[in-house]
């Protein structure tokens, strides 16, 4: 009875466990996964792009930006547990690619902003 009662507990956290996890876009089609491949590889690349960039002057700039991903990840991952409950509803997957959407243009916002900084700073005051 206490093995029963031991696998029971067990049986029933593995099962909370996992629905506490959400599906990706890539999980839904073929299409959907080469839409996220493409997000993801985008971002991944301006994120390098901007780590490069960091200096003393722009990092409190990249440090907001930062701020703002990590808000759109974070809504990210709850549309993620809305797909898997809403069984790939077509506006939960609108949101999550508007999601992505968004995170590039933060990050093409910030590269903008960082070439602007960039010009305004004299050369010789560069770190």
């Amino acid at each position: 009875a206490v093995a029963a009662s031991v696998l029971l507990v067990f049986g029933y956290w593995l099962g909370n466990f996992n629905s506490n996890k959400g599906i990706e876009l890539a999980d839904v089609s073929p299409q959907m996964e080469e839409t996220q491949n493409f997000y993801v590889s985008a971002i991944r690349k301006e994120m390098e792009t901007v780590s490069g960039k960091r200096t003393d002057e722009n990092t409190r700039i990249i440090d907001d930006a930062s701020k703002q991903l990590e808000i759109l990840e974070t809504n990210y991952q709850k549309l993620t547990l809305e797909l898997k409950e809403s069984g790939a509803d077509k506006r939960v997957i609108h949101a999550m690619i508007t999601n992505f959407q968004n995170r590039l243009f933060v990050l093409q916002n910030l590269m903008d902003q960082l070439e602007e900084l960039e010009t305004m700073v004299p050369e010789e005051d560069r770190v």
